[in-house]
């Protein structure tokens, strides 16, 4: 989806933040990530947003995460992700890395 070049740029600036990786580290992350993104089928938020959005309120999650479960279940795929409240509540979409 169009959210993750925000999403690896947000988390590459924390690193870069808290000390753990260098500006130059940083810049070399984000280019590579960003050059990996466009070998992908990228989704516009803007195709999902609408039932992301009703998702969000029935499910109680934020609208950003539904947004993913709801591309998941269009796409018949599945949504990997640490997010313990996304594991519990679409068991059958999402799953953790081992």
């Amino acid at each position: 989806m169009d959210l993750a070049a925000y999403e690896v740029g947000n988390a590459v600036w924390r690193r870069v933040r808290r000390g753990e990786l260098s500006m130059e580290e940083g810049n070399v992350v984000v280019s590579t990530l960003l050059s990996l993104l466009e070998t992908f089928e990228v989704f516009s938020y803007r195709e999902v947003a609408a039932e992301a959005f009703r998702l969000a309120v029935d499910a109680g999650i934020t609208v950003y995460d539904a947004a993913y479960v709801v591309l998941a279940k269009r796409l018949d795929a599945r949504l990997l992700t640490l997010d313990g409240e996304l594991l519990r509540k679409f068991p059958n979409i999402t799953y953790a890395p081992l």
